[in-house]
């Protein structure tokens, strides 16, 4: 299906969407209710209306995305800067990294010519096409490295050798509440295979162990993800079940772990329980949220924190260390 106008936008399968019309969309994703999940609809809101620049950490991940799920266009989504080339009041060249560039190669040297902020003033017209993201050296070395690392690993790359589709953008209507219309939403997969029935993500990370990667899922809220993923999966009919994620850390050796968020776990060594899967947590928040944001986006009212005193307790921590006291 044909690129959306964003005033046409509605249900469909995407590919080969840019990532930065992608994010255009005006439609609900789970970095947009993100800022619900731990604080209150204002904070939606404001981020909404206020939204920030691109972290480093994103940047990186999407370097290392693009090297592995579509390398032949990273030349075209991303370029490496070189040292400034203005030279000082001292007559030396600037030691800074350039974060603009001439739009015409240096003639005699088959080049771009690279400016950091600071030079980068006067008549000449410096930059890059919106949609080129410039990466450090640093940067740029760092993300082939953990893409090398995720394209060897024997695990990861067979699940990547199954993915008919990658960096596949879906919209899809949800209907949480029969009462309210329902809401469009928005996912991007990174990649899915129906022989499989999985859905892939990859994630960078600084620890991929199981119990420092536990914890990314529940602070980033990729539980919650892997739900509205499954469900924007399953409107547009891939038979899908599966949902795992491939994680790099971004430290050397980068080393790679394959976690599955849809199989329950046991509570404890005899099995006599088993815990929810990641994903039905997920789903279980994510329907709370839709809820509330749909209220909040049909009134017009985001509240905050409650207006009048409630009661506070200390963390458990604290609690279980009063008692060893």
């Amino acid at each position: 299906m044909n690129a959306p106008a964003q005033a046409k936008l509605e249900p469909g399968v995407y590919p080969g969407i840019p990532e930065d019309e992608y994010f255009s969309w005006k439609a609900v994703s789970n970095s947009k209710l993100s800022p619900m999940a731990g604080k209150t609809p204002l904070h939606c809101k404001y981020a909404m209306d206020h939204p920030s620049e691109p972290k480093e950490a994103m940047i990186l991940g999407s370097a290392v995305d693009t090297l592995v799920f579509i390398p032949t266009l990273f030349g075209e989504r991303f370029a490496i800067a070189g040292q400034c080339e203005a030279i000082t009041q001292k007559k030396a060249q600037c030691s800074k990294m350039g974060s603009m560039r001439w739009d015409r190669r240096l003639e005699s040297q088959g080049r771009f010519w690279w400016i950091c902020k600071t030079h980068g003033t006067g008549d000449i017209r410096w930059g890059l096409p919106d949609a080129i993201t410039i990466l450090t050296p640093d940067q740029s070395s760092t993300a082939y490295a953990m893409a090398k690392a995720v394209l060897n690993d024997p695990g990861a790359s067979v699940l990547l050798a199954a993915c008919e589709h990658t960096q596949l953008s879906l919209v899809w209507h949800e209907i949480n509440n029969p009462s309210l219309p329902g809401l469009l939403c928005k996912a991007r997969l990174d990649g899915i295979s129906t022989e499989l029935k999985t859905i892939v993500d990859l994630k960078k990370c600084q620890d991929a162990s199981p119990e420092a990667f536990a914890r990314s899922i529940a602070n980033y809220g990729y539980h919650r993800q892997a739900a509205m993923y499954l469900r924007g999966a399953t409107y547009h009919e891939f038979d899908v079940q599966n949902y795992v994620i491939i994680a790099v850390e971004e430290p050397p050796p980068h080393a790679v772990a394959l976690y599955t968020l849809t199989e329950r776990t046991p509570c404890n060594k005899q099995i006599i329980q088993v815990n929810p899967s990641p994903v039905e947590y997920g789903n279980h928040e994510l329907m709370r949220l839709l809820d509330l944001y749909e209220r909040c986006e049909t009134s017009g009212e985001w509240p905050g924190y409650p207006s009048k005193p409630v009661p506070i307790a200390l963390p458990a921590w604290t609690m279980a260390k009063m008692e060893r006291e």
